[in-house]
């Protein structure tokens, strides 16, 4: 860092200690040449310490690989009656950003600043800022890592970022806000900006357990030779059928089982060693597009009801249990060979729509 020189004068040595008290505290050694830089810029031009104390981020801003490029460039900004605020916005960078304390500069690059004013209306970014500079250095750092996980998902980086800049402050640590940064990944323009920090990491924290689950379960599978999305055959049983309105569609994969307990809230997917072997077969009940319960049928002399669940494990209505046992007694008709689909179909058209196929 350049210091005062017995050729530097009066103006020029109260500029440097105000430069160098501003900066004291600007954090990680290897962001010290901001300190050098408000040194070299205040010691340049008469009211250049006023500009910096104004808005140190030009400091920032105004920083080049050769000292007197940014000499050059204070002294171009200064005479040609430049304030800060206009400095700001001649550099892409939100006026509001003039609140930066320098001990939060080492924490952001001026790529990261320009991403926050392009995401950011200014009255919200004036509104999200902190006010102490350890908090500023908090948030633009997550801020900072928010960005690069983006880019490394191969999004946009100011994708969500408006939500990340308002919710840092209210809770989570580093860990929690990379988890919540996955998940903006994964959702992309699903994710909901309306979700509050603790939604947001209640919706993380279930998408990571689902992502557990689904390894687990794939090397479950191959266990038994099996890939994740393979087909078991569940013949003479039907893989879709239709009763009283309600679809019962056959989940024959690790993958649709999966799924299905995702949905519904429940640990479905904890009996594909079952469904494997051939001892549990299980269906998703389903009112169009909505599930509303799961069916597992296992078999000793006849197909009976094992289990019938709802979300979270909720009992299901009496339509639905109604229409589950004229769906396994259907399915005791089929695997004795005393209907087949299309005698079915015709005679009972509730039971069996024309998509069954074994």
């Amino acid at each position: 860092m350049p210091f005062p020189t017995i050729g530097d004068a009066g103006w020029q040595r109260d500029a440097i200690d105000r430069a160098i008290t501003l900066f004291s505290g600007a954090g990680p050694w290897e962001f010290r040449d901001l300190a050098g830089t408000a040194v070299i810029m205040a010691r340049c031009h008469r009211y250049a310490i006023e500009l910096i104390e104004q808005a140190p981020v030009l400091c920032l801003l105004l920083r080049s690989p050769r000292n007197d490029e940014t000499v050059a460039k204070t002294r171009t900004a200064i005479e040609a009656g430049t304030g800060p605020r206009d400095l700001l916005k001649q550099h892409k960078i939100a006026p509001q950003f003039r609140a930066l304390r320098p001990e939060a500069l080492a924490y952001t690059h001026r790529s990261d600043l320009e991403h926050l004013s392009k995401a950011i209306d200014p009255s919200t970014l004036a509104q999200v800022i902190p006010r102490e500079g350890q908090a500023q250095g908090v948030w633009l750092n997550t801020l900072s890592q928010w960005i690069a996980r983006m880019q490394r998902g191969a999004k946009p980086e100011t994708l969500q970022l408006a939500w990340a800049a308002a919710q840092i402050g209210r809770g989570g640590h580093a860990h929690e806000w990379n988890e919540v940064a996955d998940l903006a990944v994964h959702l992309d323009d699903k994710f909901n900006p309306c979700w509050s920090w603790a939604k947001a990491r209640e919706e993380a924290e279930t998408w990571h357990r689902q992502i557990r689950r689904i390894k687990d379960h794939r090397n479950y599978f191959r266990q038994f030779g099996l890939r994740y999305e393979d087909i078991i055959d569940y013949s003479p049983l039907p893989p879709r059928a239709n009763v009283l309105g309600l679809d019962f569609v056959a989940l024959q994969s690790g993958e649709a089982l999966t799924e299905d307990g995702f949905v519904m809230h429940h640990c479905v997917a904890s009996y594909a060693g079952q469904v494997i072997k051939g001892t549990s077969r299980i269906y998703s009940i389903r009112q169009g597009e909505k599930r509303i319960a799961t069916l597992e049928l296992g078999q000793a002399k006849r197909w009976t009801v094992l289990q019938l669940k709802g979300p979270y494990n909720g009992a299901p209505s009496n339509d639905v249990r109604g229409a589950a046992r004229i769906f396994v007694d259907q399915c005791n008709k089929l695997a004795a060979g005393l209907v087949t689909p299309a005698l079915d179909a015709r005679a009972q058209p509730a039971l069996l729509d024309d998509q069954v196929v074994l």
